[in-house]
């Protein structure tokens, strides 16, 4: 047995306790940094990221986008600067109320049952939104 008094001895292993206890700290901070620096800042979405916009009663030459001069449109010019730009469509009818449907579903007004404006689309028509969810 140590001849040395029991109070000194606690003292040495706790001063001994709380460096070990920093050097874990300063390892693991040492290590989230290494992980933080080594991972992907820009990681691949799970699910794909679409931003479609529909714009009802606004011709599509009528964007700076397009060419048009005499209108401002910055921010949708930059969003079509990074993204797919189509520039040339065609609507499946004349009113929102149809061609909307038409668009989210890929089907024909008439497949969907909207031949008067008055009519909603049912329920069990599979759209876009779905689609991508799975």
């Amino acid at each position: 047995m140590s001849t040395e008094p029991l109070h000194r001895v606690k003292k040495i292993k706790s001063h001994g306790g709380s460096q070990l206890i920093w050097v874990g700290l300063l390892i693991l901070l040492i290590a989230m940094a290494v992980f933080c620096l080594l991972r992907d800042p820009n990681p691949a979405p799970s699910h794909p990221n679409v931003l479609w916009i529909i714009m009802d009663s606004l011709p599509g030459g009528h964007l700076g986008c397009s060419g048009y001069q005499r209108v401002n449109t910055p921010t949708i010019d930059a969003l079509a600067r990074e993204a797919a730009l189509f520039s040339q469509s065609i609507s499946q009818a004349t009113y929102t109320r149809a061609s909307v449907p038409s668009m989210i579903t890929g089907k024909y007004p008439y497949q969907l049952g909207l031949r008067m404006m008055a009519l909603d689309l049912d329920s069990y028509h599979v759209t876009l939104v779905e689609a991508l969810r799975t």
